[in-house]
């Protein structure tokens, strides 16, 4: 699953697609459709709507996984905060003032 060195956690290499929908739902991600094998969520923050497709695959990896932490609109350290379970309150903020 994942390491922890010195106190800190090291991102997995892949996650499955499953895991994917948990953090963006986490970061305020909303389902809006599916086409194909491929399901949309949007992402409303102040500065703009983001628009995320998580492919419906066994494992996301590499270049995809990091298209899919640069279309939530997050740095990758709030990225993989979500994923270990600790989203900043920043960002907890950002989607109550959003809805």
């Amino acid at each position: 699953m994942f390491l922890q060195r010195k106190g800190r956690f090291t991102p997995p290499k892949s996650i499955t697609w499953k895991d994917a929908v948990k953090i963006i739902e986490s970061l305020g991600a909303v389902y809006v459709r599916q086409k194909g094998d491929h399901k949309h969520y949007k992402r409303k923050t102040r500065d703009g709507t983001y628009l995320i497709t998580i492919p419906v695959d066994n494992d996301i990896c590499g270049e995809l996984l990091s298209n899919i932490i640069r279309q939530t609109g997050v740095t990758k350290k709030v990225f993989w905060g979500a994923y270990f379970g600790f989203v900043p309150d920043s960002v907890k903020q950002e989607i109550f003032d959003s809805t």
